[in-house]
């Protein structure tokens, strides 16, 4: 199969768009198309090689059993053509929680943020297939270690004051000696792109593809790093009294900072 012209989708996925009219919106492990339907039901569609780490198909079961649980985008279609597989969900209605509309009233902003990471954090865990403990998080780290997998010494620099990948690594290996986890249902990604506001409030979550089983920590890590950059490190404090921390950890904070860049970067 060939993309042809740059921005158009496929010949072999046209039958998922039909009539509508479908743009090229955003490139990276997967082509992401945003569809806009004549019958106003815009929709998302999802293109990328098989055999992906965070292939489609793990994100479209996730979805699926959010349904009813949390509002997540509804999955329309997925599958394999070839060597691709596909993703078709229905958008969302609303903006990103990092749109530059917000800013004008951050506080507000960041206690619908922790609103909504306690309403993902409050999905019951029972019978949950989705397991991202420690545990498993280690071993992928320890399976990126063996491929070889490199790391950017200047954004480790950067992000954590140490190049060196080896010694992080220690520290991580240092720190989970006496790591209790509190496990909970977690959204795995909860930064500012991935919530969606309408009517100043939350009407859904998105890119979900990593959720499930983990320490309520990984999540808060994740949001306290996608404040700071959209909002500023004053409005920290603000977000975890809102979510219902007093006192906040940051030594477990950067444990699983450090712990999500060597997972995913």
């Amino acid at each position: 199969m060939s993309f042809g012209e740059k921005d158009a989708v496929p010949f072999e996925f046209l039958k998922l768009v039909g009539d509508d009219a479908a743009s090229l919106i955003w490139v990276n492990t997967a082509r992401t198309y945003y569809i806009q339907s004549k019958s106003g039901l815009n929709k998302y569609l999802k293109i990328q090689e098989v055999g992906k780490a965070e292939s489609l198909e793990r994100q479209a079961q996730r979805l699926l059993w959010l349904y009813n649980k949390l509002p997540v985008p509804e999955v329309l279609d997925f599958g394999v053509i070839g060597n691709y597989e596909y993703l078709l969900t229905l958008e969302l209605p609303g903006v990103e929680a990092s749109n530059k509309q917000f800013s004008s009233n951050t506080e507000k902003m960041i206690s619908l943020l922790a609103q909504g990471l306690r309403r993902i954090h409050e999905v019951s865990i029972e019978g949950c297939p989705f397991d991202h403990s420690f545990e498993q998080l280690m071993s992928t780290i320890q399976y990126r270690f063996s491929r070889g997998n490199k790391f950017d010494s200047t954004e480790l620099q950067r992000r954590f004051g140490e190049d060196n990948v080896e010694k992080l690594l220690l520290e991580v290996n240092n720190y989970s000696r006496e790591l209790k986890e509190d496990l909970v249902f977690t959204h795995g990604d909860y930064s500012l792109p991935n919530i969606i506001i309408a009517n100043d409030s939350i009407s859904g979550f998105i890119d979900l593809g990593n959720c499930g089983i983990a320490d309520r920590y990984y999540d808060l890590a994740v949001a306290e790093k996608s404040i700071i950059r959209n909002f500023g490190e004053q409005w920290v404090k603000l977000f975890f009294s809102s979510y219902g921390v007093s006192e906040i950890d940051y030594a477990k904070i950067r444990f699983y900072q450090v712990v999500e860049h060597l997972v995913w970067a």
